[in-house]
């Protein structure tokens, strides 16, 4: 969604696109929508944009080719009540959630991310790709499965409460 701000999707499925299921710019609020099986991230929260404030709930991510939700230069994004699982492109390549591009002031809480057996692994739950990531809230999520559970780089994000596994 592109060119024009405070947008709100609610249940659609976006599958098998030959990109990004979701790619959301301008304030957009995407809830309760499925993202599975793109050659992509599941959704990106890109900052081409000026996404500031926008936020993806309740969602099922799955199946998609890189990165089930990537946050990527862009600020003030919530992240809540989503289920993300395996990606399929390369083992131990992409994240459930991906922030970077400095991205900073994110709220991801409540999430599950999680990689079935005989399923290509995330290499990371959750990751953030430099220190320029930060000042982020990593807090109540279920992170299952993935090589790493949980990497920050920013020396202000905060992480606790999170099960993982």
């Amino acid at each position: 969604v592109s060119g024009a701000s405070r947008n709100t999707i609610v249940n659609c499925i976006s599958s098998t696109n030959t990109g990004y299921g979701f790619d959301l710019q301008d304030s957009t609020t995407l809830d309760s929508c499925v993202a599975q099986d793109n050659s992509l991230d599941g959704v990106i929260i890109n900052g081409a944009g000026d996404a500031t404030a926008s936020s993806v709930t309740s969602c099922i991510v799955s199946g998609n080719q890189q990165n089930g939700i990537n946050v990527f230069f862009v600020n003030g994004n919530t992240i809540v009540g989503n289920r993300i699982s395996y990606g399929t492109a390369t083992d131990n390549t992409y994240s459930g959630i991906f922030v970077n591009g400095t991205s900073t002031h994110n709220t991801v809480i409540g999430n599950r991310v999680f990689v079935p057996s005989g399923t290509m692994n995330f290499a990371y739950s959750y990751r953030e790709s430099s220190s320029d990531d930060n000042s982020n809230l990593i807090d109540g999520n279920i992170f299952t499965g993935a090589g790493t559970q949980i990497g920050t780089q920013g020396a202000n994000s905060v992480v606790g409460n999170n099960i993982t596994s």
